[in-house]
């Protein structure tokens, strides 16, 4: 796998972060939140304020790339500026790119030492895709920043490591600092160069959510209440209040989804299904999806009682071994399946 992760922020609220991210700088809505009608087109965004960042933990790797777009609603005054976002080894920061207070953007090893500083700014209240390609070392690292698809900074064999070790395990966005900067974020991806597609720049990338429209193949699970299944698990920030309960082992539920807003290319499929067990004793679930008469799944997950986005990057359309077509995706049905 390459594409490790991605969020567009469209499908949750302040209230699931920590159940979708690994962790998050502060519990206050007003360092960090997602604005349902913020995003760059119309959909959810993430906010980040002068305390407030996430974290996600990821495999440990020396090279990573991520995107993001950003959309600086107020530029830092104090502080110098602030993280836009950050590599670690657990708490240690490796390599990071930090926006100043004219805009620029600079690009530190961790500990504080700059890189490099950008001549131009990025534009004020105005959406830009940001990209950053890190290899962590001591010697031979290098790193690629680039703005709307074109290079800003880049440098290699150079030292980009702050740890003892010459990887990084948790990406980061929106760091807290000194500062009073509030900024939007976007259409977020992160990949590694473990895999044969995604293993680099994806450039300006749209990630858009698909909810349930109707029955799929599988119906073994239960609805809480009515005969629609679709119906009890289509919002788009969660509702507990109705849901779907599988209870066998084997027990599969699918369900169609509706189409993409565009035609285009499409990088990957990610599956968040929002799962809890209702009881004490084991259980364990994986995700599903069905294109055309193929099944494929996730890795099996252990629930607890407190919910929790269970997440499959699906690179390849299943049924071909191919990248995934428009058509594909819109006919495609989404599922979970009992594990234990």
């Amino acid at each position: 796998m390459a594409l490790l992760f991605m969020d567009g922020f469209d499908h949750y609220s302040f209230n699931e972060i920590t159940q979708k991210w690994t962790a998050r700088d502060s519990s206050s809505i007003y360092s960090n939140d997602i604005k349902p009608t913020s995003g760059r087109r119309g959909g959810g965004a993430l906010l980040v304020g002068s305390s407030g960042g996430l974290y996600k933990s990821v495999p440990a790797r020396a090279t990573f790339i991520l995107g993001v777009a950003i959309y600086p609603v107020t530029m830092p005054s104090t502080g110098g500026g602030q993280p836009l976002f950050e590599l670690r080894d657990g708490s240690t920061q490796q390599i990071y790119v930090f926006i100043d207070t004219a805009a620029k953007l600079r690009v530190y090893r961790g500990g504080g030492v700059l890189l490099a500083t950008s001549d131009n700014p990025l534009p004020v209240a105005t959406w830009s895709y940001v990209e950053f390609k890190a290899t962590i070392d001591n010697s031979v690292g290098a790193y690629e920043l680039r703005v709307n698809g074109q290079t800003w900074l880049t440098a290699s064999g150079i030292d980009t490591q702050n740890s003892a070790n010459a990887f990084a395990n948790y990406a980061c966005l929106g760091i807290s600092g000194a500062n009073d900067a509030n900024i939007y974020y976007d259409d977020f991806y992160l990949c590694d160069t473990s895999g044969a597609a995604n293993n680099d720049f994806l450039g300006d990338v749209r990630i858009d959510v698909l909810v349930p429209t109707g029955p799929g193949t599988y119906q073994d699970w239960t609805p809480s209440t009515g005969t629609d299944h679709a119906a009890l698990i289509d919002e788009t920030a969660p509702n507990t209040t109705d849901y779907l309960t599988g209870a066998t082992p084997g027990a599969k539920e699918t369900l169609t989804l509706g189409d993409l807003p565009v035609q285009g290319s499409v990088v990957a499929v990610q599956v968040c299904n929002y799962l809890a067990k209702a009881d004490s004793g084991s259980a364990k679930a994986r995700n599903l999806i069905r294109s055309g008469t193929t099944d494929a799944y996730g890795p099996e997950s252990a629930l607890s009682t407190s919910y929790v986005y269970n997440l499959s990057v699906y690179e390849t359309d299943p049924a071909t071994g191919n990248a995934w077509s428009t058509a594909a995706v819109n006919a495609l049905e989404v599922g979970v399946e009992v594990a234990q």
